[in-house]
């Protein structure tokens, strides 16, 4: 069998635009397939996808500032500029695909205290 690299360092570790956040979220989905295609011949894939999911979407991907922020407009790329509905659209499809992954690992791994805090973070 040939196994595929997995880069784990392709997923950046910040993001400055909406276009930065759907590729991280492309990349993170690409590799959690090649983890979940290749389990078989690479352990732990699924503390692997949680980790790369959890760093995503609790340290790469910024959460917006709130509407009341007297510096929402230039501090935060969320509000800085219009979203467009193509880029919206993929950003919602890759959120549902790593929510999807998420929770696949999220009910493969056992459970702990510890983990159960990530899973309660992230979702």
């Amino acid at each position: 069998p040939v196994v595929l690299p997995v880069e784990l360092s392709l997923v950046p570790d910040c993001v400055s635009s909406y276009e930065d956040v759907c590729n991280a979220l492309r990349h993170a989905v690409h590799l959690c397939e090649l983890l979940a295609n290749q389990q078989g011949y690479i352990p732990n894939t699924y503390c692997l996808r949680v980790s790369l999911l959890q760093h995503l979407l609790t340290a790469v991907i910024p959460l917006p500032l709130p509407c009341s922020h007297p510096q929402r407009a230039s501090r935060c790329f969320w509000a800085a500029s219009p979203m467009r509905y193509e880029t919206q659209a993929d950003l919602l499809r890759l959120l549902n695909l790593a929510c999807r992954h998420f929770a696949a690992c999220c009910f493969s791994i056992r459970v702990t205290r510890s983990f159960d805090a990530v899973r309660l973070v992230v979702v």
